[in-house]
């Protein structure tokens, strides 16, 4: 009998992303008897800030009609990665977004089979759930998208060097810290009091 593994191809990264989404929320959430927002929407984008984060989720009441918007970051492209990745946003959609990565994020966390810290969760290869995404990457087809790699990009001497840089706390916009961009470069945003990265202090 012919495979038809691939027949549920995409042609855009948004349309494998939604295709994922329903699939993870069947398989994960509506299964298990947790709720993911009605209005939900994943898309590829960078993070908000210049830190490490490579996918994050939106609270809705930051969306005009209230979806909640998901974005896996364009550095990312094998699949089963990219699945990981949109499993731990969409703990942040089911139990909020003001939770961080506590209490019931990491409860869903552990529960799903996600490795690593709440912070930087991953799917161990070979586990349990690393098969069920690798089972899943197989049915949605290639994720169509080539990964961007930011250290290819031409710094001017200003950039790499230039003045200070304000980072708030994405918990307390109030606690601010200056950092210089080669600081900032060579290790990465400082964590703030509660464990998370600070992120720039937008214009």
């Amino acid at each position: 009998m012919k495979s038809q593994l691939h027949s549920n191809t995409h042609e855009t990264r948004e349309g494998w992303l939604m295709e994922a989404t329903r699939t993870l929320k069947k398989q994960f959430f509506c299964d298990n008897g947790y709720d993911l927002p009605e209005k939900l929407q994943c898309s590829c984008g960078f993070p908000k800030g210049h830190n490490k984060a490579i996918g994050q989720c939106w609270d809705p009441q930051v969306s005009a009609d209230g979806t909640t918007h998901i974005f896996i970051c364009p550095t990312q492209a094998e699949p089963i990665r990219v699945l990981d990745i949109l499993l731990h946003e969409l703990i942040h959609a089911a139990v909020g977004v003001e939770a961080g990565h506590k209490g019931p994020f990491k409860k869903l966390m552990k529960e799903f089979g996600l490795a690593g810290k709440a912070t930087a969760t991953y799917a161990e290869e070979g586990s349990e759930l690393w098969l069920k995404l690798s089972s899943i990457a197989t049915q949605l087809g290639p994720y169509p998208h080539a990964p961007f790699d930011k250290s290819k990009m031409k710094k001017s001497k200003r950039g790499a060097m230039g003045g200070w840089v304000r980072l708030q706390s994405e918990t307390d916009e109030t606690y601010k810290v200056l950092i210089s961009p080669k600081q900032l470069e060579e290790n990465g945003p400082p964590l703030d009091p509660w464990g998370e990265p600070m992120v720039p202090v937008e214009k």
